[in-house]
């Protein structure tokens, strides 16, 4: 098998920070900063390519979810294992913002940073900032659970998933994966539901195209499904090294959209060519520990999390 045109390699291996397990990962939107949080109940802020955090901000409950505030390098959003989303900046400034029952385990912002998704089990909500004063979220719409068929009425409702996107037929949507329920599509002129994206499987982690034309799902029967965002219809599927533990994976689209990148549960990062959806390289990221977060900047450089107590880091030569 031919090797593609660019190969990854290790860059670097951070050990420091958390006591425990990585929950979450974000880059910061110029690329300057890394934010880490973990089952220690810390939020650590990296430099890129350091060592050493640079600041660590320890609360009283786990943070699960990060999203950057898009055009800020100095302030994110914490979704909280108490229901809470927190908005952090470089000052001693959080703000708590109620209104779960649950985990909150999704969050998105858009890129005028005007709205906020949140999901915490069953629930979404939606949260509006349309002045940008201060980073004050308020509370603006509950958007209410998906449609129910006979095949999914019995099933528990679970938010894995929120990504904000274009489409040709809509200037910006709102796209959340359920873990029984598909994928359901919001126009946030009116918050309508545009329409659903029917799934085989658990769907857990989902990532869009920079051009919004496709998505690819994460599946809890060890596949990466590819569907048009247009229509909804399957443009195929890949299979991925899942092991023998059923666990979500990450899964992303990376450099201009040509390849689509995989985590597994068995210590391994799989490249496929986004068109063809042939296996381009593997890479081992040591041991069997899983591969649970992939994040990419600017489509230059990747990000891998793994297991507890390292934070491991992949760039391209």
């Amino acid at each position: 098998m031919p090797p593609p045109p660019t190969q990854y390699r290790k860059l670097l291996e951070i050990k420091e920070g958390h006591l425990g397990g990585v929950t979450a990962i974000a880059f910061s939107p110029l690329g300057n900063y890394i934010a880490t949080a973990g089952c220690d109940s810390k939020v650590c802020i990296w430099k890129v390519a350091g060592d050493q955090p640079l600041h660590t901000l320890s609360g009283r409950s786990r943070t699960l979810s990060l999203a950057w505030v898009p055009h800020r390098e100095d302030t994110l959003l914490c979704g909280m294992q108490d229901g809470t989303v927190s908005t952090l900046a470089f000052t001693p400034v959080t703000l708590a913002l109620p209104g779960h029952n649950a985990p909150v385990e999704c969050l998105a912002i858009s890129r005028l940073s005007t709205h906020m998704a949140s999901g915490a089990h069953n629930e979404l909500f939606l949260w509006s900032n349309l002045y940008n004063v201060d980073e004050r979220w308020t509370p603006e719409l509950d958007l209410g659970t998906p449609s129910q068929t006979s095949e999914t009425q019995d099933k528990e409702i679970l938010v894995t998933g929120i990504y904000w996107a274009n489409t040709h037929s809509c200037a910006s949507t709102l796209l959340v994966t359920y873990l029984h329920h598909g994928v359901v599509i919001f126009d946030s002129a009116t918050w309508k539901c545009l329409r659903g994206i029917p799934t085989n499987g658990l769907i857990a982690h989902a990532s869009v195209s920079t051009d919004s034309r496709h998505l690819v799902v994460s599946n809890l029967s060890s596949a990466f499904d590819v569907y048009a965002m247009e229509d909804g219809a399957s443009k195929g599927a890949v299979r991925n090294a899942a092991g023998e533990s059923i666990r979500a994976v990450p899964v992303v689209f990376a450099h201009g959209d040509k390849w689509i990148v995989g985590g597994s549960t068995i210590g391994t990062v799989h490249v496929w060519d986004a068109t063809t959806l042939r296996l381009m390289q593997q890479l081992s990221v040591g041991g069997t520990r899983p591969s649970m977060s992939l994040i990419f900047l600017s489509g230059s450089r990747l990000r891998r999390r793994r297991g507890p107590r390292t934070l491991g880091k992949i760039s391209l030569d």
